[in-house]
C-alpha cells in the first residue's frame, strides 16, 4: 500500500494543488488563496515540512457541487 504524504492511503483519495482545484472551480489561484484566508471554500492541507498547500480531489468536486450555480441567461 502506498501512502501519499499525510500518511493516508493513496487509493482512498487523489490530491491536487492549489492551480488544478482553482481551474476545476473556475476561479483564478488567488482568489483560491483569499478563499482560505477567509475560511471559505473547499478544505485544504498543508505538508509540516514546506509551505505547498493540497486538496482533496472529492472535497473540492463536492465543493463545487454544493456551492456553484448554473448561470442561465
Amino acid at each position: 500500500m502506498q501512502t501519499n504524504f499525510l500518511g493516508e492511503d493513496m487509493e482512498e483519495d487523489k490530491y491536487i494543488t492549489r492551480g488544478e482545484a482553482a481551474n476545476l472551480l473556475g476561479i483564478s489561484k488567488g482568489t483560491l488563496s483569499n478563499w482560505k484566508l477567509a475560511k471559505k471554500g473547499p478544505p485544504f492541507y498543508k505538508r509540516e515540512d514546506t509551505k505547498r498547500v493540497f486538496y482533496k480531489l472529492s472535497d473540492v468536486e463536492e465543493y463545487r457541487s454544493r456551492n456553484l450555480k448554473l448561470y442561465q441567461p
